[in-house]
């Protein structure tokens, strides 16, 4: 219909349809034509709505164009990818299969089987602009302003038939995940697809429906809450419900609901074991196993960030925000705390140190006390020395108490006897 429009406009002596016939004639229709293809796609994403229901964390596809498939680790607040590959060789279908079969990211491939439109477009948007940067005269605003709009209106159709051809549905696309091909039928379908993929991808993220954290970023509102919510973690942790008013319920509240409460870690008096809803279990374990492997040499806090945002957890930057204090305060006890960046001990757990350990995770350490075994032996043999009770396990509280009359003795030392060698 644009093409064909007849209207009045400012005069031209150059002949419009002429002159695109005869750039038909000048340059070559595109073989390989994917990257010109992507400076074109519109970016899209696309949530996956039905997982987000169930798990409460919202997952999102991109697109990405390609000739041949990329293993791609999804990363930040993209969870996967939706590969568009097109294709001239000949058992590029079968490549593409045994591909996806050995890849163990989030990436569907959607491989067209017929590219000649998407190529019609191109090609018309390539005379175009060798018409622009070749033949018509700069200064002639008229005809340059008209190709231009028909360079936009073609642009327009390419991306309208890469759409139509993934979502028609109409078997010009074959859509695959894991070496197989999936039925993709429907828009209905679709979702189902991007469901299963992190389904099958992120098994282990926990269940955690509260949408004010578990987001990649934090608004200004909850970056509030954050700090109330981590100082009544710090006084009031022994209190019921954090010492939060009964009759108010403000984001702080919720978020100790979802967190603590409802996950079963927090009850009137202080923590349990470990959480009773099974949906979170698979964030504690991780978390557990993380301060295990610490029991031999000290490991920073960033590992753990760094472990959980990955598959097959890739929990969210707001969530870990709440959960990485939460669990080294509810693990207090277990283990010593450095700062890294100075070499030195730090005894308590307080906001300074969440506040810093926010901006600057790598800075820390921790590392897990040893409660059986020769070790714990040998710690209340120094207990004994001071006049101190046995202790069947070694926590923070212990260590600082067991090893203050030892500093405060080293402290009233005069300096020869603190360097010298000879004893």
């Amino acid at each position: 219909a644009y093409k064909d429009r007849l209207i009045l406009f400012e005069g031209t002596d150059v002949n419009l349809e002429s002159e695109i016939r005869d750039a038909g004639m000048m340059i070559p229709r595109p073989v390989n034509f994917v990257d010109k293809l992507a400076e074109f796609f519109n970016r899209r994403i696309s949530p996956v709505k039905a997982y987000y229901y169930q798990r409460g964390t919202p997952r999102f596809f991109d697109y990405k164009l390609f000739d041949e498939p990329q293993d791609i680790v999804p990363r930040g607040d993209t969870d996967g990818y939706i590969e568009l590959i097109f294709s001239t060789k000949k058992n590029a279908l079968e490549e593409l299969k045994s591909f996806s079969a050995d890849s163990e990211h989030a990436l569907v491939f959607a491989y067209f089987t017929d590219s000649e439109n998407i190529v019609d477009h191109l090609y018309n948007i390539d005379k175009y602009d060798y018409l622009i940067d070749k033949v018509i005269n700069k200064e002639d605003i008229v005809a340059v302003k008209e190709i231009k709009k028909l360079k936009e209106y073609e642009e327009h159709l390419l991306n309208k038939a890469i759409s139509d051809n993934l979502f028609l549905y109409k078997n010009r696309v074959i859509w695959i995940f894991k070496g197989e091909e999936q039925l993709v039928e429907s828009h209905r379908d679709f979702n189902m697809l991007l469901s299963k993929v992190c389904e099958e991808v992120y098994a282990a993220t926990p269940v955690m429906h509260n949408e004010l954290f578990n987001k990649h970023k934090l608004s200004g509102t909850i970056t509030s809450a954050r700090k109330n919510y981590l100082t009544n973690l710090l006084e009031h942790y022994d209190d019921e419900d954090l010492g939060f008013p009964k009759d108010k319920f403000p984001p702080e509240k919720t978020i100790y609901f979802s967190l603590l409460k409802n996950t079963g870690l927090h009850r009137e008096g202080g923590f349990s074991e470990g959480p009773s809803n099974e949906g979170f279990t698979s964030v504690w374990m991780a978390s557990e196993s993380f301060l295990k492997s610490t029991e031999n040499k000290a490991r920073k806090v960033s590992d753990l960030i760094r472990l959980l945002s990955t598959q097959p957890y890739k929990l969210k930057q707001g969530f870990l925000e709440f959960w990485i204090p939460t669990y080294l305060f509810i693990k207090r006890q277990d283990y010593a705390l450095y700062d890294a960046s100075r070499g030195a001990f730090i005894p308590n757990v307080t906001m300074e140190f969440f506040e810093l350990l926010q901006k600057h995770p790598s800075d820390f350490e921790v590392k897990k006390f040893a409660v059986d075994g020769i070790k714990l032996d040998f710690f209340n043999q120094y207990r004994r020395f001071v006049n101190l009770s046995d202790e069947n396990v070694v926590t923070s509280e212990s260590f600082i108490e067991t090893m203050k009359p030892f500093l405060y003795f080293y402290k009233r030392l005069n300096d020869y006897t603190k360097h010298t060698k000879k004893f």
